[in-house]
This record gives structure tokens, sequence and C-alpha cells, in this order.
């Protein structure tokens, strides 16, 4: 379980770092809401992945 939360952390927190390097890469560019939702929309998934794996855990 430790092994899983450090990996769920891991993943979050390369997702904000990617979302901040794309806010100061493209903050002032007609890109930057593209890059943007992308960043999101990705995250949404693997998010609830891992939210899926540690409900059947805990539910064993």
């Amino acid at each position: 379980m430790y092994l899983l939360n450090k990996t769920m952390n891991g993943i979050r927190l390369y997702y904000l770092i990617l979302l901040g390097i794309l806010y100061l890469s493209f903050y002032q560019s007609s890109v930057y809401f593209l890059f943007f939702t992308n960043t999101i929309l990705a995250y949404i998934p693997i998010e609830l992945t891992f939210l899926a794996m540690y409900c059947k855990k805990s539910t064993l």
C-alpha cells in the first residue's frame, strides 16, 4: 500500500511540474489553453485508475 501511495504521489507531482512548465512556456501564447486543457484531460484517467485500484484494494 505504501508503494502505491508513493507512486500516486510521484505521478501527481510529475503532472503538476509539467503543468507549471507548460504554464510558464505558453503563458502569452495562443496555444496555452490547448496545452493546459490536454494536460488536465490526460491527468484525469490516471487519477481515476489509481482511485479504482485503491477502492478495489480497500474492499478486499
